[in-house]
């Protein structure tokens, strides 16, 4: 395995229309500089482009190199923050 990814397909009354959540994508290390992340992503996009109106994902700032990754892919923060209770 080399890379992997979760989506999750969902209605979003905030954004109006079909989004996918990328719950998870992982790429091995030594294979991050192929631009596996970048083709995985961009495919996805074009596989839901016409289902879907956006992607989201959830990062760190504190996780420097994803979050730089996720900006280049033209992920921007949004206005809302994540809010959870653990059970």
């Amino acid at each position: 395995m080399i890379c992997y990814a979760v989506l999750i397909y969902f209605w979003s009354n905030e954004f109006g229309g079909e989004m996918v959540n990328i719950d998870e994508l992982l790429v091995k290390k030594e294979s991050r500089p192929q631009g596996i992340g970048r083709n995985f992503v961009e495919f996805f996009a074009n596989e839901f482009k016409d289902k879907a109106i956006a992607f989201c994902l959830e990062t760190t700032q504190e996780n420097y190199l994803a979050y730089k990754f996720d900006q280049k892919l033209g992920f921007k923060d949004y206005k809302n923050t994540v809010l959870f209770k653990q059970l």
